[in-house]
């Protein structure tokens, strides 16, 4: 029979030493690059948003445009009111960017 553990669940996945990026990071990557040309890093980016929204304490949407442009947007808006938020999910997607 398998006992039940009372401890408590870590709010944080990510281990100290992976590397983080931050959302002024981000932005500037993103910005040497067309939107059409981030299209192939859709997924990641998503993850790199959703996690520096989450660490900022924000909330985001998408709206009906492009999502690949509703992206792009909602990573400057984090770099305006958040820049120094950062997460490992972030240094992936800006290590692709070549940033």
């Amino acid at each position: 029979m398998r006992t039940a553990t009372t401890d408590p669940i870590v709010p944080e996945w990510s281990t100290p030493d992976q590397p983080t990026a931050t959302a002024r990071q981000l932005a500037l990557a993103l910005a040497r690059f067309e939107v059409a040309e981030v299209e192939a890093w859709r997924a990641e980016l998503l993850d790199a948003v959703a996690e520096l929204a989450a660490a900022a304490g924000t909330s985001w949407r998408f709206g009906t445009g492009d999502p690949t442009i509703a992206l792009v947007r909602a990573a400057a808006v984090l770099a305006g009111h958040t820049p120094d938020v950062a997460g490992p999910r972030t240094a992936i997607v800006v290590a692709a960017l070549g940033g």
